[in-house]
């Protein structure tokens, strides 16, 4: 049984792993998407995408269906919200 706090840190692992940066640089208001250069964001793109999801499922033993868009996850919260969904968390 994971943590939320160990959830939260496996996320932006992975992320900043996929994106070559600093784990500490990447917070839970981080934008993965960029939408019209308005926020900063990592700048997520499709494979970007289809890295996370293989990643998460490797990592947290879930399965991201096809049906997820993650184009619909606007922030690394986002996705950490979505993982710990799936996972038995402990509070």
């Amino acid at each position: 049984m994971l943590e939320a706090t160990d959830v939260r840190r496996q996320v932006t692992a992975i992320i900043a792993e996929i994106k070559d940066l600093d784990a500490a640089a990447v917070a839970e208001d981080t934008r993965l998407f960029s939408q019209d250069g308005t926020q900063a964001s990592l700048d997520f793109d499709s494979l970007d995408a289809f890295e996370l999801a293989m990643a998460l499922e490797e990592c947290f033993a879930i399965v991201v269906t096809e049906e997820v868009d993650f184009q619909a996850f606007k922030t690394v919260r986002d996705v950490v919200e979505y993982v710990a969904a799936r996972q038995t968390v402990a509070p």
